[in-house]
């Protein structure tokens, strides 16, 4: 994971625009960003790299999404120790 910030320009480089209403040099201010990239394997042993860029906002939801998880994964566990210790 890495942290970045954007420049956030009036307007964009491409397509040029037919009137010169806006500026594509007038800087608007930044965009602060979380880079993740993620390695997983696929049934065939075949790596692949997935990439995501978040916002503030949605790193905070994809904390509490992880922490739910985890909470899930608890219980999960705890429940299917109970049952493999019931079959010994």
């Amino acid at each position: 994971m890495v942290c970045d910030v954007r420049p956030i320009f009036e307007d964009y480089v491409y397509p040029i625009p037919e009137r010169n209403t806006v500026s594509h040099t007038k800087l608007l201010g930044f965009s602060y960003l979380v880079l993740m990239e993620l390695l997983t394997e696929d049934f065939d042993g075949n790596t692949h790299r997935l990439s995501f860029q978040m916002t503030e906002g949605t790193l905070a939801d994809f904390r509490v999404a992880l922490q739910r998880a985890t909470e899930q994964l608890d219980i999960l566990k705890a429940n299917t120790r109970a049952l493999s210790t019931e079959h010994q």
